[in-house]
């Protein structure tokens, strides 16, 4: 655990036990009392320990866990602990204090609710907030490291030794290379660190990249690309696709013989369609690869997490000849 990190949990525990005084004690010294003031400190606060009972299994299951049930879980875990919560508190005052007259369970009961629910919502939106910062801080570190996993040193020396290749017999494919490689650089300076960019947009960065590398494995690698788009307005997040065309292509390349890689993508009424195939070879070690191919994956897995959570479904299959990446997503 670094310094950041415990400086910002020892503030967190602070703030929690600043919150627990303050409840404990306000209401007491609000009301003035000052004849037998513990013994209305003691009374006021009969049931606090239900209250943090609850919230902190609110805090640290409830309002993480997912599912349509969550909601009547909650719901049923409060009224269960209400119940428990204003029983135990009679039977300790009864027991230990006084016998109380004209007791009211129905009303207690409201009272207690009321107060669980006023102190869950204060620590869910405490939750809330953390969380928000949480995935604020892990989109932008995620971002950073998409980006410089895009701005890979071996994709520009190869593309500079084709474009270099060329310029000895062939300046019109040279000067074609240079503009897709300019435009390519230009869109992950400025576009690459937009939050949304055109769909279009971003898939002519794709096509781009690809028609450099064909220029670089023009007897090695076969590229089949098959694109239908219905709506040039369409917004996506930036680079998502190209880390998975660019993972196949690092991969295909490390293989013998002649390969192909498929590629198709597809926008139908605002819904993504995304596939990319190629060669695989089992017996690969891992160690044979450079580890930002891992590291781009991992990092654009987390990106569709933080940007379109339960929006996408990535399937990633491989068996003894193909690797398969699809994404299905609606942007």
């Amino acid at each position: 655990m670094n310094l950041f990190t415990r400086y910002h949990l020892k503030k967190e525990v602070f703030l929690h036990l600043f919150f627990w005084l303050f409840y404990i004690w306000f209401p007491v010294i609000k009301s003035g009392q000052k004849e037998y003031f513990f013994l209305h400190l003691a009374l006021n606060n009969v049931e606090t320990p239900f209250v943090m009972l609850i919230t902190y299994i609110n805090f640290f299951y409830f309002f993480r866990a997912n599912g349509k049930g969550k909601v009547i879980y909650m719901t049923l875990f409060f009224l269960s602990m209400s119940t428990i919560s204003v029983l135990a508190s009679k039977v300790i005052i009864d027991m230990y204090i006084y016998q109380l007259n004209n007791y009211s369970y129905k009303s207690h009961f409201i009272s207690t609710v009321g107060q669980f629910v006023f102190v869950n919502l204060i620590f869910y939106t405490i939750y809330s907030i953390k969380k928000r910062n949480t995935l604020n801080e892990s989109l932008r570190i995620a971002e950073i490291e998409n980006l410089k996993a895009q701005i890979d040193p071996h994709f520009l020396l190869n593309a500079l030794h084709s474009i270099y290749s060329y310029t000895l017999y062939n300046n019109e494919k040279a000067s074609e290379l240079i503009l897709m490689l300019s435009d390519n650089f230009k869109y992950l300076l400025h576009e690459g660190v937009t939050q949304k960019v055109l769909l279009v947009d971003d898939w002519q960065h794709v096509k781009n990249y690809v028609s450099i590398c064909e220029f670089r494995w023009e007897d090695k690698i076969e590229f089949e690309i098959e694109e239908s788009i219905d709506d040039t307005t369409a917004l996506i997040s930036p680079l998502l696709l190209m880390t998975f065309v660019e993972n196949a292509i690092k991969y295909t390349s490390k293989i013998k013989g002649q390969q192909k890689i498929s590629i198709q993508m597809k926008l139908a009424d605002g819904y993504l369609l995304f596939c990319c195939e190629n060669p695989y070879n089992p017996t690969f070690n891992p160690s044979d690869f450079s580890t930002s191919t891992g590291i781009g994956l991992r990092n654009t897995q987390q990106r569709l997490e933080l940007l379109y959570p339960n929006k996408h479904e990535l399937t990633i299959n491989k068996n003894a000849a193909t690797f398969t990446i699809k994404l299905a997503m609606s942007l």
